[in-house]
C-alpha cells in the first residue's frame, strides 16, 4: 500500500464522471492502471487494472488503452506511478 496520495481538488473536480468513487486516491495501487508509455503527461497508454470494471476515462486505441482521466494523470505526473 502506498501512502495516501494527493490532488488537488481542482483536478478531482474534473473527473466528476467518476465511477469508482476515486478509489485510486485511496493509496491503493491495485485499481490503478499500468501506464505503459506516457507522452509528456498529456497521453496516457495504459494496461487495464481490472478490465471488468467500467472507467468511462479509459478509452480502446486500437489494441492498446488510454487513459483521459484527469486524477490518473496527475498521479503519474506527480508521483510517477
Amino acid at each position: 500500500m502506498l501512502s495516501q496520495m494527493i490532488i488537488s481538488n481542482e483536478v478531482v473536480l474534473e473527473a466528476k464522471e467518476c465511477a469508482l468513487d476515486y478509489s485510486c486516491l485511496s493509496g491503493e495501487k491495485e485499481c490503478l492502471c499500468d501506464v505503459e508509455e506516457p507522452s509528456n503527461g498529456i497521453v496516457l497508454f495504459v494496461t487495464p487494472a481490472n478490465k471488468r470494471n467500467f472507467c468511462c476515462y479509459r478509452i480502446t486505441f486500437g489494441d492498446s488503452f488510454i487513459c483521459n482521466c484527469p486524477v490518473r494523470k496527475e498521479i503519474f505526473n506527480r508521483y510517477s506511478i
